[in-house]
């Protein structure tokens, strides 16, 4: 998901919780849609951090042991 699709994300759960906050419930097609939403941020995280690993034993460490 590219920078812009998070802030389109991010403006769409804000509209979602000020609903909530007036009172109102998302109807179910919202709830399935941030559903699906967390549940793709779950996997981009978790892709991230294998990349992370990744890069990290990919690169020599400096004395300190920090590779950067």
């Amino acid at each position: 998901m590219a920078l812009r699709g998070l802030w389109q994300l991010r403006n769409r759960v804000r509209s979602c919780h000020c609903c909530q906050r007036n009172g109102e419930q998302p109807c179910a097609l919202v709830t399935e849609l941030l559903d699906k939403h967390l549940a793709d941020i779950d996997r981009r995280i978790a892709d991230l951090g294998a990349l992370r690993t990744t890069l990290r034993h990919a690169v020599p460490s400096r004395p300190g042991g920090r590779p950067w």
